[in-house]
């Protein structure tokens, strides 16, 4: 869904995904090393890529955000919001694409501002996810934030997936860092 809502904090932030990122997303989505635990795809051409977008463009249940280091001004991983309905939505299509970025927390800052944007813009109170159980990062990432395991199951590419949920009221007091989370519309021209 084309949207104009963002999240900083010191380090990091969100901002609408545009098609001036998307060339990045490509890239990153081709890498079998980044894209292992994601849903498999064929691999992803320039002219799928821009239909892709296009299609994001016009679904008013996701939204897709850049993460921007913010020291160096500079895209570096992708978060979304997702099947967004009746105060709940998935949180997930996380990836830190830039190697130099791996190792520095902005996963776990990815999500925590994604999660901002939901309570404080869009009233979401109920988040949920699934993450592959040899996700070790990732995994880390969300028991760090709150999330809790509520069940699992078999992963296309084998394996199993776990799901994990977390609601506004744990997740604030989880991360009392989110207080000092910047949340609003935002303007390009920044």
């Amino acid at each position: 869904m084309q949207h104009h809502y963002y999240a900083m904090n010191d380090s990091c932030k969100i901002v609408p995904l545009t098609k001036e990122y998307i060339e990045n997303l490509r890239i990153w989505r081709n890498n079998p090393d980044l894209s292992k635990f994601l849903r498999p795809i064929p691999y992803i051409t320039e002219e799928a890529e821009l239909r892709w977008f296009e299609d994001y463009l016009s679904d008013p249940g996701t939204y897709f955000f850049a993460v921007i280091d913010r020291k160096l001004n500079k895209m570096i991983g992708s978060v979304a919001l997702y099947h967004v309905q009746d105060q709940s939505c998935e949180l997930g299509k996380i990836v830190i694409g830039d190697r130099q970025s791996h190792g520095k927390g902005f996963g776990y800052q990815a999500v925590l501002l994604a999660i901002c944007v939901g309570i404080q813009a869009l009233s979401i109170h109920h988040f949920s996810l699934d993450v592959h159980t040899e996700n070790l990062a990732a995994l880390s990432i969300y028991i760090r934030a709150g999330f809790l395991i509520t069940g699992s199951h078999d992963f296309m590419r084998g394996g199993k997936e776990l799901e994990m949920k977390i609601d506004k009221q744990r997740f604030t007091a989880c991360n009392p860092d989110w207080k000092s989370v910047i949340v609003g519309n935002y303007d390009e021209s920044k």
